[in-house]
């Protein structure tokens, strides 16, 4: 990825119409909590999602797991059920994709894809280049970008 943080989140709140993000609130503390119950820490920008945006995606093309409207974890539910179909227990599940599930390695911070019965595949680098593919796939960043 080209783009950082700051620059990805800020496209983020200019192409968001009303409805994409939940912006669930969501404090440290309770943060810390789910951390617990992981066992990981996560990686600081999807931290920053969590707390920026909640849970959501652009176009109605994809869905990042976080807090839903409900202020529940969802990233967090789907992470312990997929645990039972043997999801590594370094990932994180945050996004249920069309062609398997798109995991956050809470160390690395790498992004893999993972299928039930099969590897995980490393697919990006880290958050923010996964999020920068989404954008561009959907043509909502430019080349010169």
């Amino acid at each position: 990825g080209t783009m950082n943080r700051d620059d990805l989140f800020m496209l983020l709140e200019r192409l968001e119409q009303p409805g994409d993000f939940t912006h669930t609130s969501l404090t440290e503390r309770k943060l810390r909590s789910f951390e617990r119950i992981l066992h990981h820490r996560l990686p600081e920008t999807y931290r920053l999602f969590l707390k920026k945006f909640g849970q959501g995606g652009i176009d109605n093309a994809f869905v990042i797991l976080g807090m839903n409207a409900l202020g529940e974890p969802t990233f967090l539910k789907a992470t312990q059920d997929y645990r039972w179909y043997s999801l590594p227990v370094q990932l994180i599940l945050i996004e249920e994709g069309e062609y398997g599930y798109y995991c956050l390695h809470h160390r690395t911070g790498q992004i893999y894809r993972w299928i039930p019965g099969k590897e995980a595949t490393l697919l990006y680098s880290d958050f923010e280049s996964y999020l920068e593919e989404k954008l561009r796939i959907l043509g909502r960043i430019s080349e010169n970008q």
